[in-house]
């Protein structure tokens, strides 16, 4: 047998064994416990301030992937998150990823100003402290993170903190940055 029709036969043996894309993303998903919607919707569009006085839109991310992290000051477990969050913004963020990091704290934007600038985070940190954005996305707990495709529609919901930065965050991040081929 040639070395052609070997290097042939070795590739349709493997080739069965390669996960596609859904499969990938299906089990990403599931390691890091993020449920899946059962119908492709839109992301509702908001219009907050963030901590430094500038208007955030979600629709201007459109294009972009965009990990919607609803946090605040008092819950352990989000600021336990935010330097995973910040890890994967600065490795991702010239690939067409966002961080959003959304804060709950009622009427409290200097404590959430201090609590950013003193951890060095850099992602856009819109503020929130009426909740209108938190009912719109029917937030009950915190941290509670929104993976919006972009397209501008919900990927997937995570209740709770995340490693985000950890091998499963990052290689789901890169994977739903990579063109679909399917």
């Amino acid at each position: 047998m040639s070395y052609f029709w070997r290097y042939i036969f070795t590739l349709l043996l493997v080739l069965p064994t390669v996960p596609s894309y859904a499969d990938s993303l299906s089990d990403y998903f599931a390691a890091l416990n993020i449920t899946v919607p059962k119908q492709h919707i839109s992301a509702p569009n908001f219009h907050l301030q963030d901590i430094n006085g500038r208007e955030i839109n979600l629709s201007d991310y459109r294009g972009k992937l965009v990990l919607v992290n609803f946090w605040a000051t008092f819950c352990a477990p989000c600021r336990h998150e935010m330097p995973a969050l910040e890890s994967l913004w600065l490795k991702f963020k010239d690939d067409g990823f966002v961080v959003l990091a959304v804060a709950a704290d009622r009427g409290k934007e200097t404590v959430v100003s201090t609590y950013i600038r003193s951890g060095g985070f850099t992602f856009p940190v819109p503020l929130d402290p009426e909740g209108i954005v938190r009912n719109t996305y029917e937030v009950k707990a915190l941290p509670m993170t929104y993976l919006i495709g972009r397209d501008g529609k919900f990927l997937g919901r995570a209740l709770g903190a995340r490693d985000w930065a950890g091998a499963d965050g990052q290689a789901l991040i890169r994977l739903l940055l990579r063109p679909r081929r399917e």
